[in-house]
């Protein structure tokens, strides 16, 4: 009777929240889902026979109901002096009870034919709606780090964003993608160009002057309810010059940029002025074709001489991400160089560059890339090693790497690379005999260590390393190439860095333990003292 007593309130309330009319019973046979025919491996649709269920994959032909309630969460019982009860397993059981349409959900009984009522049932339960954007107008006066950049076009007076095309998930250019006011960023991706005929025209993105001489920069942000009343500045080239025009001649597109640089100038107002650099220019041949374009820009502040400038990768130690500072030993001082110690690029067909195009190692950044070349069953072994070693930009002997990330130009601290090489002479031919000894990658090994305080480390190149890598190449030709003459056969070359930390930890040294320096009283061990 006490258990009744205690538990009844509980049982009662329980009751009052589950409705128990309009109870539906659930589908016996959920599976089947093909009116008047058989659902594979659905062994309690009565539309299959015997003969096909013995071969489905089924464990029982019918639906399990689960007779138990369970809820998930504390249970209140509602009588005096209250109390809280929690099963070890986290839920709350019933496992037996005599309404089993407690066990099922509620048929729902609404039919709505108003407007109120539907709003009424929707905010009952809770949903999200997808409200309408619309622009806002823009009353900033002034760029704000991470805007976007305003535009015009000159031909219809448009207004748009500067564009800094990117790599989407596929590798291709993503052309509408916004550059950002005072971030500095650089992208490479790939042009998949399947008609180049119809791709190498006026305007299109294999144009130079699709990049700055069709549209102009706002000094500061477009007012969007007037946008004629904001003041714009015409984008040039960097070095003063005019681009080839894009020509299409004898299946070759002709002057088509790879390597676009916007550098822009600002002060506290806004824009001051802007150019473009179109550093590397390729010819592209081929009714189809794939290159790889980069793009850039920097953000220079107005009353900065650029040819005063000089890039630091940390200060005092390297900041992980940033370039190794490299330079040549001069006379008296090292005469900065960024190109010594790079590692492979390649196009998007995994060759080498005809330009070859290389990035600077950047600090604890370990990383290999490669990309291969093309050589035929008369290739002379050492002008292939020689073709090889050209491309890998091996450092010279009078190449340094600053010590810290601002290790100036005139100190003695730079150091010197060690040289880890193989020395054999290359030997053979392509043809009859293996070519022995080959260079055929570079592999770079930077040690650094921490220095200065252990809450704020600063990473110092202790040495660099570079080992060259050699096998034996031979030509093979598989099939008809054997007797075609001119048959080519693929190279790879690869280069790469690693960061190895050799940093010492500080060692605890423990302070001397104290000497007790005791003064007893004179009669501390009276009575047992000697007379």
């Amino acid at each position: 009777m006490e258990v009744i007593r205690r538990f009844l309130p509980f049982l009662i309330f329980f009751q009052s929240i589950i409705p128990r009319t309009h109870c539906q019973v659930a589908v016996t046979c959920s599976c089947d889902l093909t009116g008047n025919a058989c659902d594979a491996n659905c062994c309690c649709d009565p539309d299959c026979s015997q003969a096909s269920i013995a071969i489905f994959e089924c464990s029982t032909a019918t639906y399990n109901e689960d007779s138990k309630l369970c809820v998930n969460e504390l249970v209140y019982v509602n009588n005096a002096p209250s109390s809280v009860q929690q099963s070890t397993t986290g839920v709350f059981c019933i496992t037996t009870q005599r309404d089993t349409s407690w066990n099922f959900y509620i048929d729902p009984q609404y039919t709505i034919t108003t407007s109120a009522a539907f709003d009424s049932l929707q905010q009952e339960y809770g949903s999200y709606s997808y409200d309408v954007a619309y622009a806002t107008t823009t009353t900033s006066t002034t760029y704000q780090s991470g805007d976007t950049i305003d535009i015009r076009y000159t031909s219809n007076n448009l207004t748009s964003t500067l564009s800094l095309p990117a790599a989407g998930p596929t590798g291709n250019c993503l052309d509408y993608n916004p550059a950002s006011y005072l971030t500095d960023r650089t992208s490479s991706c790939a042009r998949r160009i399947s008609d180049l005929s119809t791709a190498c025209a006026t305007g299109s993105v294999l144009d130079p002057d699709t990049y700055f001489n069709i549209f102009e920069v706002a000094t500061s942000p477009v007012n969007t309810s007037d946008s004629t009343a904001s003041t714009y500045i015409t984008v040039t080239t960097c070095d003063g010059s005019t681009p080839a025009a894009i020509a299409y001649v004898s299946t070759t597109c002709q002057n088509v940029p790879t390597s676009i640089s916007y550098t822009v100038r600002y002060d506290g107002n806004g824009i001051t002025s802007g150019c473009v650099s179109f550093l590397t220019v390729s010819d592209i041949t081929g009714p189809s074709a794939e290159l790889l374009q980069t793009f850039s820009i920097v953000f220079i502040e107005s009353t900065t001489v650029v040819n005063s400038t000089e890039a630091r990768s940390g200060n005092p130690g390297y900041v992980t991400g940033y370039p190794l500072r490299s330079g040549i030993m001069g006379t008296d001082a090292i005469t900065l160089d960024s190109s010594l110690f790079t590692l492979l690029s390649s196009n998007t067909d995994g060759s080498c560059p005809t330009a070859v195009s290389t990035s600077q190692i950047k600090f604890k950044e370990d990383s290999r890339t490669g990309c291969t070349i093309s050589f035929n069953s008369s290739q002379d072994c050492t002008e292939l090693d020689t073709t090889v070693r050209s491309i890998l930009n091996i450092p010279s002997a009078t190449a340094r790497v600053a010590s810290y990330g601002n290790t100036n130009t005139t100190d003695s601290s730079w150091v010197q690379v060690v040289v880890n090489s193989n020395t054999n002479a290359v030997s053979g031919n392509s043809t009859s005999s293996p070519c022995q000894n080959v260079v055929v990658g570079i592999d770079y090994a930077v040690l650094y260590a921490n220095t200065g305080s252990l809450s704020n480390p600063q990473p110092q190149v202790v040495s660099i390393q570079y080992s060259l890598v050699t096998k034996s190449v031979q030509f093979e030709c598989i099939g008809n190439d054997c007797s075609t003459a001119g048959a080519t056969q693929s190279l790879e070359i690869s280069s790469s860095v690693t960061f190895t930390d050799v940093s010492s930890l500080p060692e605890p040294v423990l302070r001397v333990r104290p000497t007790i320096d005791a003064r007893l009283a004179a009669d501390f061990f009276y009575p047992f003292t000697v007379v």
